[in-house]
């Protein structure tokens, strides 16, 4: 593990000071000054105070010049990057030209610090990397560490592969995973699979989006023998026979209240039927004759 170093002449400013706040940017751990202050023997003189704290304003404001000198280094290395043309190269050759000067100065700065400079993030550094220098050479090796859990880039690939082609279009995206799985294709868990295809703005759509059919609801009773239903079923027996079976139906327990046999389709045959069904409901039958009347 490597520690960070920092200036002797910061270490001792602060141990002469007993300031814990004099380096702000510098971010030194609260420990590491504790630590310095302990073990040191020197003291803070009243004349050494007046000299250091000229010397903290005089290194305030040579900051503060090496940070302008810095944001105007960075606006021109975007503006190199954004639309100055060497030669009408590519964006990949650009990209290489930017990673060869990074290299350059490794001997110098870490990379980190390099980065933060710059403004690049370390992920679109080695990104470009790999895109200027591919993962077959020795000296670029990041591509190639990945988790063990995690899909290779051949897999990923199959998985986009399999998701979007014609004939697994009605395929949902469980049963594409286990087609997959009992092929030997891709050996992967669902999440993978909603993960990736998220990744990759795919949409699998299996059914179209029509609207379901709506059916209307019918006579429902609330009751026993609130509601009936008479029902006439023709049966064919022999060569041209015929036999009429008139059954009448409770609506709410869809009991058969009643049914008759006959071998002729008439109105007797209906009315023979619902006087039948009185013996089960007699409050009915008083109701029904004077109806009966009525309509004669």
């Amino acid at each position: 593990m490597a520690y960070r170093k920092y200036d002797p002449m910061v270490k001792k400013m602060i141990i002469e000071s007993g300031n814990r706040k004099l380096f702000p940017d510098l971010n030194i751990p609260r420990t590491t000054i504790n630590y310095w202050l302990k073990e040191s023997k020197e003291r803070v003189t009243v004349e050494s105070e007046f000299a250091y704290e000229y010397r903290v304003q005089k290194l305030k404001e040579e900051n503060f010049e090496l940070k302008a000198k810095n944001l105007l280094l960075k606006k021109m290395y975007h503006k190199f990057l954004e639309e100055v043309e060497v030669h009408n190269l590519k964006g990949k050759e650009k990209r290489k030209q930017a990673i060869e000067l990074i290299e350059s100065f490794r001997d110098f700065l870490t990379l980190k610090e390099i980065l933060k400079t710059i403004g690049v993030s370390p992920s679109s550094y080695y990104r470009w990397r790999v895109e200027a220098y591919g993962c077959e050479t020795n000296k670029y090796k990041r591509c190639n560490l990945n988790r063990a859990n995690q899909l290779t880039a051949k897999e990923v690939e199959t998985l986009i592969k399999y998701a979007t082609l014609p004939q697994f279009r009605k395929f949902s995206t469980v049963s594409l995973m286990h087609y997959c799985k009992r092929h030997r294709i891709l050996h992967c868990s669902l999440d993978s699979w909603y993960k990736y295809l998220k990744l990759h703005g795919i949409v699998r759509r299996t059914t179209p989006n029509r609207r379901k059919k709506q059916y209307k609801n019918g006579l429902r009773a609330k009751k026993v023998n609130e509601y009936w239903h008479i029902d006439l079923t023709e049966l064919k027996y022999g060569e041209k026979d015929k036999a009429y079976l008139q059954i009448v139906i409770d609506n709410y327990s869809r009991l058969i209240v009643a049914w008759k046999l006959s071998n002729r389709k008439t109105m007797d045959l209906t009315y023979k039927t619902i006087l039948k069904s009185f013996h089960f409901a007699p409050w009915l039958r008083l109701s029904f004759v004077s109806s009966s009347n009525a309509f004669i």
